[in-house]
Order: C-alpha cells, then sequence, then structure tokens
C-alpha cells in the first residue's frame, strides 16, 4: 500500500501546547493522525470535539479516541525525535540528502 502525504495548517502556539501533551502520552503528531485517519476508516465515524475539557460533555467517538490514543504503544523513535526530525531522517533514507 502507498503512502500519501498531507500537508496541514495549524495555530503555532496551539501547536506547542499540543507537542507538549504528545511527548508525555509517548507519541507524535504525525502518529496521532494516522491513528485517526486508521480509525476514521476501519469504524466510519469521524469524532467530533467539543471545546469543552469535560470528557463527560463530549461525544462517545471522541472518548473512545482519547482512550485509544493514550493505548498507543510507546516507542524510542517517538519519544526521542520531534517530527522534523523524523522526517529529516526519512528525507535521508530515501534520497541520501535533505
Amino acid at each position: 500500500m502507498a503512502s500519501l502525504t498531507r500537508s496541514v495548517r495549524v495555530d503555532g502556539n496551539q501547536l506547542k501546547v499540543a507537542d507538549q501533551s504528545f511527548a508525555a502520552h509517548n507519541t507524535s503528531f504525525s502518529e496521532l493522525v494516522r491513528e485517526l485517519v486508521a480509525y476514521v476508516a476501519r469504524t466510519g465515524d469521524v469524532p467530533s470535539f467539543s471545546a469543552s475539557a469535560d470528557s463527560s460533555e463530549l461525544p462517545a467517538s471522541l472518548v473512545e479516541f482519547e482512550r485509544m490514543v493514550d493505548e498507543l504503544p510507546a516507542t524510542d523513535v517517538y519519544a526521542t525525535k520531534s517530527d522534523d526530525e523524523l522526517v529529516t531522517d526519512a528525507l535521508m533514507e530515501r534520497y541520501g540528502y535533505v
């Protein structure tokens, strides 16, 4: 199966805060997006996100998604490298330069 790449624009300040949460969960932005795509492909359900921090008010699909993210296996690569470093490694592996 071929891999595809999509670019997204996100608020820089929000991403910095989110990156701290990703690190605390031993995952990365990329891994989270891959898991979200796999979840939607598997279930056909698109989690809806609420501005509320109270998980009792969140839709069941989002609560399930949060549980799934919490259960992602930690890997040494994601725990020690940023997304930029992983991209650099991939480019070096594929093309021999960045």
